[in-house]
């Protein structure tokens, strides 16, 4: 395009030189040698400005440019120098940041040391004490079963107790099996199993309930059916639920990484709840992890809530004021007392589906059980079906408007994975008491 216009000024300037030689030659009567030197040397004239007007203009481009280029310059320097003092606050920031988050995690791990800590004392205080509070409490019986000892002959072997344990532990006696018991907590041995509570009818997991299985040197397990009296005999049920306690956290936190929201519910001992030493260290824990309080539910026998005295009472309120909930498990009958079981912060009961499903229920209860779903939704508890087998309990139940449900039909108690597991293990360092 400028190659055009300069051809076009070329041929102009021509055009104008060329007339000016005609007009002096045809209007003034010049010599045509004069009037055609006239019109050259305004031609040369008419280039040498046009050249002149170029390089002026050309000139006047490269200053603005430059001035562009200077101010783009400018602009760069400032917004890098922004960019940095944004880098730096930035740094900073995280920097705060992590310290912390860094002393948030720190500190529920410190008291977590000093719970385990605390654990192994107790541990240590419950073996030591074990033998001497069984030794104590036969001697009444070998002195009344035998008031008058013959020194001459040998007394005889007592009978020993009929075993109320199954499996391979049936045969062991009550010495033994009591100091297989405490072995396995003392050398904190011990597995949670997770039983899911689904909902009906999806089946979706919406719950799990930890169960404690102790574990004996050759591994294997010890259900609560056979340890429970044993571990509470000798005192060891809050060093039990202390090491279930633990473990119980860790599940959660694991599952709370996977961005899995659930409610676990752990079973708690009455005698935990009156252990001064006990309890003053699990409220601590607890209060520690007050964070995990919408997911971790308590859990009591019926047996238990109705036996509660005010020391218990005032532990579930301390509890209670860290936003825990409870549980009420192991029902036998349905006259209880929705009303106040809510004022105690109980928010769950879990009912067999044999007792919600017969007859003899439905005549001895002051309440129907088909409406007892309704009853304790109205004041804020949840009803769960537990220990269903069949399928067609199953069916029954939905007749209840039950919603939740647990049993083997669904699913048994599994254990934990290991790699959910895995940073719950007690330190070497205290495992073993001395």
């Amino acid at each position: 395009m400028n190659r055009i216009i300069n051809w076009v000024i070329a041929l102009s300037m021509m055009a104008v030189a060329a007339s000016l030689s005609a007009v002096l030659y045809i209007k003034v009567g010049l010599p045509v040698g004069e009037a055609g030197w006239i019109g050259v040397a305004v031609l040369l004239l008419m280039i040498l400005g046009q050249f002149v007007a170029g390089r002026m203009r050309e000139r006047s481009g490269f200053h603005e440019r430059l001035e562009d280029l200077s101010n783009v310059t400018s602009r760069l320097v400032r917004d890098v120098a922004e960019l940095d003092a944004r880098i730096g606050a930035n740094e900073a920031r995280l920097l705060n940041n992590i310290e912390d988050t860094v002393a948030e995690k720190i500190a529920p791990l410190s008291a977590e040391i000093g719970l385990l800590e605390t654990l192994v004392r107790q541990i240590g205080e419950r073996i030591a004490e074990a033998p001497v509070r069984e030794a104590a409490a036969r001697k009444p019986k070998a002195q009344k079963a035998q008031p008058e000892p013959v020194a001459e002959e040998p007394a005889k072997p007592a009978r020993p107790a009929a075993p109320r344990r199954t499996g391979a532990f049936a045969s062991l006696s009550d010495d033994a099996f009591a100091k297989l018991v405490a072995d396995s907590v003392n050398e904190s041995r011990m597995e949670i199993h997770l039983q899911p509570v689904v909902t009906l009818p999806q089946r979706k997991v919406g719950h799990y309930e930890a169960l404690t299985r102790l574990k004996t040197e050759d591994g294997k397990l010890i259900t609560p059916e056979d340890f429970l009296d044993v571990a509470e005999a000798g005192r060891l049920m809050p060093v039990i639920d202390n090491m279930m306690l633990y473990r119980a956290v860790q599940v959660v936190r694991r599952l709370q990484t996977r961005e899995r929201e659930f409610g676990l519910f752990c079973n708690i001992s009455p005698q935990s709840l009156t252990d001064g030493d006990f309890f003053a260290q699990f409220v601590e824990f607890m209060e520690h992890n007050r964070a995990l309080s919408s997911q971790i539910v308590f859990e009591f026998s019926q047996a238990a809530v109705e036996a509660a005295g005010p020391i218990e009472l005032a532990s579930l309120d301390r509890l209670s004021e860290l936003g825990y909930r409870y549980s009420m498990d192991h029902v036998t009958r349905l006259d209880f007392d929705a009303k106040a079981l809510f004022e105690q912060h109980f928010r769950f009961i879990k009912v067999p589906a044999a007792l919600l499903l017969s007859e003899a229920a439905r005549i001895d209860a002051d309440i129907d059980p088909a409406d007892l779903h309704d009853l304790l939704a109205r004041y804020g508890i949840e009803l769960i079906a537990t220990d269903i087998e069949r399928e067609s309990e199953v069916v029954d139940l939905l007749d209840y408007d039950v919603t939740l449900a647990q049993g083997n039909l669904f699913s048994p108690p599994r254990p934990v994975r290991a790699d959910v597991m895995q940073d719950a293990a007690l330190p070497s360092s205290m495992a073993k008491v001395g």
